[in-house]
């Protein structure tokens, strides 16, 4: 299979595939653990998960940026005292 494999809708774990291509999480505490779904619907789109995701990329961005901005700040008062 040439595309990336998502990871599993409840606990972001990769994966395990059967030889009849079916998928089934590999974190033994998820509950996806228990439960085989066929690769076409592993692979389905998420549209709410996609979109968390995007939202998180985002504002993790914007934390980074404003620390930067910290970090500058800090330094430019230290350079006044």
């Amino acid at each position: 299979m040439s595309e990336e494999l998502k990871g599993c809708p409840f606990c972001g774990e990769a994966p395990e595939v059967d030889d009849i291509d079916y998928a089934q999480c590999i974190n033994e505490d998820c509950l996806m653990y228990w439960i085989s779904i066929h690769l076409s619907q592993w692979q389905a789109p998420r549209p709410v998960e996609d979109g968390l995701r995007e939202e998180r990329d985002r504002l993790l961005k914007a934390l980074f940026e404003a620390k930067d901005k910290a970090t500058e700040l800090v330094g430019y008062i230290d350079g006044l005292i």
